[in-house]
């Protein structure tokens, strides 16, 4: 390629003076320069929070999931026991009534992988009768 008709046009603007912007156009410029470099700023700053609380989110989140795996599992061995599964159909009987608490006792037993026994199921029937029976002589007196 031939750079012969470039050259005298980059020797004149070597020789040619640089003017000078306007004292009027550079100042407001100027400021609109540094108003886009200061927001430049700030958006970096931001994307850089952005990106620590998305981590910290993340980490929170892992940690709450592992913990409550530990919880998970450890709530199902003490609702796993049987004494648990009578407390929790009598307080649900108190709440509701006798059948409601001997339906949540045997879903509760069927979650921790155990069938109760008919022993186990008239331990509950009776527990929840003598409960009630107390409650409504509570009730009364009160």
């Amino acid at each position: 390629m031939n750079n012969d008709p470039l050259e005298p046009l980059e020797q004149q603007l070597a020789q040619s003076r640089q003017s000078k912007a306007p004292e009027a156009m550079r100042t407001p410029v100027l400021a609109a320069v540094h108003r886009e470099l200061a927001a430049q700023r700030w958006e970096r700053r931001l994307a850089r929070a952005a990106a620590v609380l998305l981590v910290a989110g993340i980490a929170l989140n892992w940690t709450v999931g592992l913990r409550g795996e530990r919880t998970a599992s450890r709530r199902m061995e003490i609702a796993a026991k049987p004494e648990v599964i009578v407390e929790v159909a009598v307080v649900v009987a108190e709440a509701t009534d006798a059948e409601t608490g001997n339906i949540f006792a045997q879903h509760l037993a069927t979650l921790s992988g155990t069938t109760l026994s008919n022993e186990q199921a008239a331990a509950i029937e009776q527990a929840i009768k003598r409960n009630l029976r107390n409650v409504g002589a509570v009730r009364k007196a009160g």
